[in-house]
């Protein structure tokens, strides 16, 4: 988990900076309407597909069907991302603010798992 939180801190920081900003200009709609959320949300999800396949690449202890599975699972993840960019930038209203902050959310512990997990193949694998 220390690698997660080493990663995430440079994911957050940027986030408090936006929200403290925006809070201090009087504009807290613009937080929940700021487009960074999707954005990071497709940055974390890729960086957890990049971050499980590399450094198991070469393991034969896993599945290549559970990779496959994850792989199926985080791309779905990334149209998604996608999906709620798009609208919030066509639309911009609440309930497209509300999607990225959950898709940040999700994102965020699916980092969460896939640190977890990769954790977990690493331990076995001693």
């Amino acid at each position: 988990m220390k690698r997660f939180f080493s990663n995430y801190i440079y994911i957050i920081i940027p986030f408090l900076a936006l929200m403290i900003t925006k809070f201090l200009i009087l504009k807290p709609e613009d937080i929940i309407l700021a487009t960074d959320w999707s954005v990071a949300s497709f940055m974390i999800f890729a960086q957890c597909m990049n971050l499980l396949i590399t450094d198991n690449i070469h393991n034969k202890n896993i599945s290549k069907l559970g990779v496959a599975i994850y792989i199926g699972i985080s791309v779905s993840l990334l149209i998604i991302c996608l999906g709620v960019y798009v609208y919030v930038t066509v639309y911009q209203n609440f309930l497209g603010g509300i999607l990225q902050i959950i898709t940040f959310i999700l994102s965020s512990i699916w980092m969460m798992s896939v640190y977890k997990a990769n954790d977990y193949i690493e331990k076995t694998n001693k």
